[in-house]
């Protein structure tokens, strides 16, 4: 987890920040409709709301969305620290669109891949068709990502020598690693 800059703060958005938070939205160039604050998570510096982010609720998905830094805090780890916090808040199977090759990319990094849009959520497809469209008469990259959550589970446990397996000991330990990838039911 990448540590926030010194002296601010994450929080959940209260209807105070509705400004703010449209600010930033809209000079993004994102969609301003639908900005509820109760969505949304920003983080403050000196009482100054410097990003900010929503998960969105729909029929058994979320969407990612909003997701703004303030051009002067960009490349010091703001979004990336929104960004882990949102996915830890997401309690079901976590998708986004993004603009350009650049966006992308960085949510890769947090296990997000790129589906087809017969592949999302129904309760997500009317908006994301729409949205798909008009890049499509834009001419603009428009991806449609989902997170896959990939953890890793690491237990040193003692064994009695007839069940250990030589995968690595030391003193006596083994060393053993689970993984399980979730994937998202529809």
């Amino acid at each position: 987890m990448v540590e926030l800059i010194k002296k601010c703060g994450i929080r959940q958005a209260t209807s105070q920040d509705i400004w703010s938070i449209r600010e930033l939205v809209l000079g993004a160039f994102l969609d301003p409709t639908q900005l509820r604050p109760e969505q949304f998570w920003v983080i403050e510096l000196k009482g100054k709301i410097i990003a900010c982010g929503q998960l969105r609720r729909f029929d058994e998905a979320q969407e990612l969305g909003s997701m703004v830094v303030k051009r002067q805090w960009r490349n010091q780890g703001v979004g990336t620290y929104l960004t882990q916090h949102l996915i830890k808040q997401a309690t079901s199977p976590l998708y986004l669109e993004c603009l350009g090759e650049q966006r992308r990319k960085f949510y890769e990094r947090f296990g997000f891949v790129v589906v087809n849009l017969r592949e999302i959520s129904p309760s997500l497809q009317k908006k994301f068709r729409l949205t798909s469209t008009l890049a499509k008469w834009s001419r603009l990259p428009l991806y449609i990502l989902i997170l896959i959550r990939v953890e890793v589970d690491v237990a040193i446990v003692p064994l009695p020598s007839e069940t250990r397996r030589e995968i690595f000991t030391s003193s006596g330990y083994s060393i053993y690693l689970s993984l399980s990838v979730e994937h998202p039911t529809f």
